[in-house]
Protein backbone atom coordinates (compact mmCIF):
# COMPACT_ATOMS: atom_id res chain seq x y z
CA UNK A 1 0.00 0.00 0.00
CA UNK A 2 1.25 3.61 -1.04
CA UNK A 3 2.05 5.54 2.15
CA UNK A 4 -0.28 8.02 2.87
CA UNK A 5 1.15 11.77 1.70
CA UNK A 6 1.54 14.18 4.34
CA UNK A 7 -1.37 17.09 4.61
CA UNK A 8 -0.02 20.67 4.48
CA UNK A 9 -2.47 23.23 5.21
CA UNK A 10 -3.80 25.24 2.39
CA UNK A 11 -1.64 28.51 1.63
CA UNK A 12 -2.92 31.63 3.74
CA UNK A 13 -5.32 29.12 6.12
CA UNK A 14 -4.75 29.86 9.69
CA UNK A 15 -3.37 27.50 12.59
CA UNK A 16 -5.49 26.72 15.87
CA UNK A 17 -3.30 28.62 18.76
CA UNK A 18 -2.26 26.19 21.56
CA UNK A 19 -4.48 26.37 24.45
CA UNK A 20 -3.10 28.87 27.08
CA UNK A 21 -2.14 27.06 30.51
CA UNK A 22 -1.52 23.40 28.43
CA UNK A 23 1.93 22.22 28.61
CA UNK A 24 3.70 22.82 25.25
CA UNK A 25 5.25 19.29 24.99
CA UNK A 26 1.53 17.78 25.48
CA UNK A 27 0.06 19.82 22.35
CA UNK A 28 2.92 19.33 20.12
CA UNK A 29 4.14 15.35 21.27
CA UNK A 30 1.75 14.14 18.05
CA UNK A 31 3.74 15.79 15.66
CA UNK A 32 6.78 16.85 17.12
CA UNK A 33 10.85 16.53 15.37
CA UNK A 34 13.54 17.55 16.32
CA UNK A 35 15.11 18.15 19.53
CA UNK A 36 12.88 19.00 22.55
CA UNK A 37 14.26 21.99 25.04
CA UNK A 38 11.68 21.77 27.60
CA UNK A 39 11.45 25.43 27.68
CA UNK A 40 8.28 25.65 29.77
CA UNK A 41 10.02 23.84 32.95
CA UNK A 42 11.65 27.35 33.29
CA UNK A 43 10.23 30.21 35.06
CA UNK A 44 11.28 33.27 34.36
CA UNK A 45 9.22 35.73 36.32
CA UNK A 46 11.94 35.91 39.22
CA UNK A 47 15.62 36.43 39.36
CA UNK A 48 17.67 33.86 41.01
CA UNK A 49 21.34 34.74 41.91
CA UNK A 50 23.75 31.43 41.09
CA UNK A 51 24.23 29.71 43.89
CA UNK A 52 28.28 29.34 43.68
CA UNK A 53 28.73 33.36 42.93
CA UNK A 54 29.95 36.16 45.34
CA UNK A 55 27.96 39.12 45.44
CA UNK A 56 28.70 41.62 43.67
CA UNK A 57 30.35 44.38 45.87
CA UNK A 58 32.66 41.35 47.74
CA UNK A 59 34.98 41.60 43.85
CA UNK A 60 38.23 42.32 43.38
CA UNK A 61 38.57 45.89 42.66
CA UNK A 62 39.96 46.02 39.25
CA UNK A 63 42.75 47.97 37.22
CA UNK A 64 45.65 49.13 39.37
CA UNK A 65 43.89 48.90 42.43
CA UNK A 66 43.92 45.53 42.24
CA UNK A 67 48.23 44.81 40.87
CA UNK A 68 48.66 47.32 44.32
CA UNK A 69 46.71 45.06 46.67
CA UNK A 70 47.82 41.81 45.18
CA UNK A 71 51.71 43.40 46.10
CA UNK A 72 50.98 44.31 49.03
CA UNK A 73 50.72 48.19 48.47
CA UNK A 74 47.01 48.49 49.56
CA UNK A 75 44.38 46.51 51.69
CA UNK A 76 42.40 44.44 50.05
CA UNK A 77 39.71 43.51 52.31
CA UNK A 78 36.98 41.57 49.71
CA UNK A 79 40.22 39.05 49.54
CA UNK A 80 40.82 36.71 51.67
CA UNK A 81 44.88 35.81 52.38
CA UNK A 82 44.79 32.55 50.43
CA UNK A 83 42.86 34.43 47.93
CA UNK A 84 45.51 36.87 47.82
CA UNK A 85 48.06 33.74 47.53
CA UNK A 86 46.70 32.37 44.80
CA UNK A 87 45.90 35.26 42.75
CA UNK A 88 49.79 35.91 43.13
CA UNK A 89 50.17 32.30 41.44
CA UNK A 90 47.72 32.75 39.00
CA UNK A 91 49.00 36.18 37.63
CA UNK A 92 52.91 35.63 38.62
CA UNK A 93 54.60 38.33 36.31
CA UNK A 94 56.57 35.60 34.30
CA UNK A 95 53.75 33.70 33.22
CA UNK A 96 51.20 36.37 32.63
CA UNK A 97 51.18 39.64 31.02
CA UNK A 98 48.07 40.90 32.05
CA UNK A 99 49.58 43.35 34.46
CA UNK A 100 49.89 45.05 30.79
CA UNK A 101 46.10 46.12 30.90
CA UNK A 102 46.65 48.79 32.75
CA UNK A 103 43.42 50.35 34.36
CA UNK A 104 41.15 48.37 31.89
CA UNK A 105 42.01 45.16 33.59
CA UNK A 106 39.12 43.03 35.02
CA UNK A 107 39.77 40.39 37.83
CA UNK A 108 37.87 37.75 37.53
CA UNK A 109 34.74 36.90 39.85
CA UNK A 110 35.74 34.24 42.52
CA UNK A 111 33.32 32.12 42.13
CA UNK A 112 33.48 28.57 44.63
CA UNK A 113 34.13 26.09 41.63
CA UNK A 114 36.57 28.71 40.30
CA UNK A 115 38.58 29.18 42.75
CA UNK A 116 38.56 25.28 43.17
CA UNK A 117 39.64 24.46 40.16
CA UNK A 118 42.18 26.86 39.84
CA UNK A 119 43.65 25.60 43.35
CA UNK A 120 43.99 22.24 41.75
CA UNK A 121 45.95 23.21 38.58
CA UNK A 122 47.73 25.38 41.14
CA UNK A 123 48.97 22.58 43.22
CA UNK A 124 49.81 20.73 40.27
CA UNK A 125 52.47 23.05 39.33
CA UNK A 126 54.09 23.34 42.47
CA UNK A 127 54.43 19.39 42.65
CA UNK A 128 56.01 19.62 39.28
CA UNK A 129 58.54 22.39 40.58
CA UNK A 130 59.52 20.67 43.54
CA UNK A 131 60.15 17.45 41.76
CA UNK A 132 62.07 19.83 39.90
CA UNK A 133 64.03 21.46 42.74
CA UNK A 134 64.52 18.10 43.89
CA UNK A 135 66.43 16.89 41.17
CA UNK A 136 68.57 20.23 41.05
CA UNK A 137 69.74 19.45 44.75
CA UNK A 138 70.37 16.09 43.87
CA UNK A 139 74.21 14.78 43.51
CA UNK A 140 73.31 13.33 40.07
CA UNK A 141 72.08 16.76 38.83
CA UNK A 142 75.11 17.70 36.01
CA UNK A 143 74.99 21.92 34.49
CA UNK A 144 75.83 19.99 30.79
CA UNK A 145 72.74 17.57 30.85
CA UNK A 146 70.19 19.00 33.13
CA UNK A 147 67.97 16.62 32.28
CA UNK A 148 63.87 16.84 31.11
CA UNK A 149 62.60 18.37 34.03
CA UNK A 150 64.28 21.69 33.48
CA UNK A 151 64.13 24.11 29.75
CA UNK A 152 65.30 22.78 27.13
CA UNK A 153 67.41 26.34 26.78
CA UNK A 154 69.34 24.90 29.90
CA UNK A 155 71.48 22.47 27.86
CA UNK A 156 74.73 24.74 26.42
CA UNK A 157 75.25 25.03 22.78
CA UNK A 158 78.84 23.91 22.75
CA UNK A 159 80.93 21.21 24.23
CA UNK A 160 82.95 24.60 25.91
CA UNK A 161 80.19 25.12 27.51
CA UNK A 162 79.39 21.73 29.14
CA UNK A 163 79.76 22.44 32.94
CA UNK A 164 80.54 26.00 33.64
CA UNK A 165 83.50 28.30 32.85
CA UNK A 166 85.12 28.70 36.52
CA UNK A 167 84.45 30.80 39.31
CA UNK A 168 86.12 33.71 41.37
CA UNK A 169 86.30 31.50 43.75
CA UNK A 170 88.81 29.48 42.53
CA UNK A 171 88.02 26.21 42.32
CA UNK A 172 86.74 25.91 38.78
CA UNK A 173 84.17 23.96 37.30
CA UNK A 174 83.05 20.76 38.33
CA UNK A 175 84.05 17.42 35.99
CA UNK A 176 82.45 14.50 35.55
CA UNK A 177 84.91 12.38 36.60
CA UNK A 178 84.94 14.14 40.20
CA UNK A 179 82.47 12.28 42.83
CA UNK A 180 80.33 14.46 45.07
CA UNK A 181 79.02 13.49 48.41
CA UNK A 182 76.04 15.43 50.55
CA UNK A 183 77.43 17.93 53.11
CA UNK A 184 74.09 18.34 55.43
CA UNK A 185 76.39 20.08 58.05
CA UNK A 186 77.15 22.84 55.91
CA UNK A 187 73.77 23.90 54.59
CA UNK A 188 72.73 26.42 57.67
CA UNK A 189 76.61 28.09 57.80
CA UNK A 190 76.74 28.42 53.84
CA UNK A 191 73.14 29.73 54.54
CA UNK A 192 74.33 32.14 56.82
CA UNK A 193 77.01 33.19 54.69
CA UNK A 194 75.30 33.88 52.15
CA UNK A 195 73.18 36.20 53.79
CA UNK A 196 76.05 38.49 54.84
CA UNK A 197 77.99 38.19 51.79
CA UNK A 198 77.05 39.56 47.78
CA UNK A 199 77.28 35.92 45.76
CA UNK A 200 75.10 37.01 42.50
CA UNK A 201 77.34 37.34 39.55
CA UNK A 202 79.56 34.94 41.17
CA UNK A 203 77.81 31.99 40.39
CA UNK A 204 79.24 29.28 37.83
CA UNK A 205 75.72 28.01 37.18
CA UNK A 206 72.59 30.49 37.16
CA UNK A 207 69.56 29.41 35.00
CA UNK A 208 65.84 30.80 35.39
CA UNK A 209 62.75 28.87 34.76
CA UNK A 210 60.03 29.88 32.65
CA UNK A 211 57.85 30.59 36.25
CA UNK A 212 60.98 33.30 36.92
CA UNK A 213 62.45 30.69 39.90
CA UNK A 214 66.09 30.84 39.39
CA UNK A 215 68.42 27.72 40.27
CA UNK A 216 72.16 28.59 41.06
CA UNK A 217 75.30 27.37 41.74
CA UNK A 218 78.72 28.29 43.90
CA UNK A 219 81.84 27.02 44.59
CA UNK A 220 83.82 27.60 47.49
CA UNK A 221 87.29 25.51 47.90
CA UNK A 222 85.95 22.07 47.61
CA UNK A 223 82.37 22.75 48.11
CA UNK A 224 79.37 22.77 45.65
CA UNK A 225 76.50 25.13 46.94
CA UNK A 226 73.72 24.94 45.20
CA UNK A 227 70.44 27.41 45.60
CA UNK A 228 67.27 28.43 44.98
CA UNK A 229 64.84 31.50 44.54
CA UNK A 230 61.65 31.85 44.13
CA UNK A 231 60.56 35.06 41.57
CA UNK A 232 59.65 37.47 44.68
CA UNK A 233 61.43 34.98 47.42
CA UNK A 234 64.84 34.75 48.88
CA UNK A 235 67.42 33.28 47.82
CA UNK A 236 68.05 29.89 49.86
CA UNK A 237 70.60 27.21 50.28
CA UNK A 238 69.28 23.48 49.46
CA UNK A 239 72.70 22.19 49.46
CA UNK A 240 75.79 21.56 50.11
CA UNK A 241 78.18 18.79 48.48
CA UNK A 242 81.76 18.07 49.12
CA UNK A 243 84.28 17.21 45.83
CA UNK A 244 86.83 14.84 45.58
CA UNK A 245 88.12 12.87 42.60
CA UNK A 246 87.19 9.56 41.02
Amino acid sequence: AAAPKAVMPAVGARLAPPQLGAPVRAQVAAGARGVDLGLDRFNLSAAAEAADSRPLERNPAGGAAFWAGLDGKVATPALSSAEQCLLRCVFNPHLSDRRGEGAAFVPPALAEKYTEKLGGLLRDEDAARQERVACFLGKAFRRGSPGPLFPAAWAPTSALARDGAGSSFGAGAVELTDVLHERPDYVDKMGQTLKTHAWVGQAVFDKMAEDGMRFRIYELGSLEVRTTQAHDGTETVGAVFGRRSA
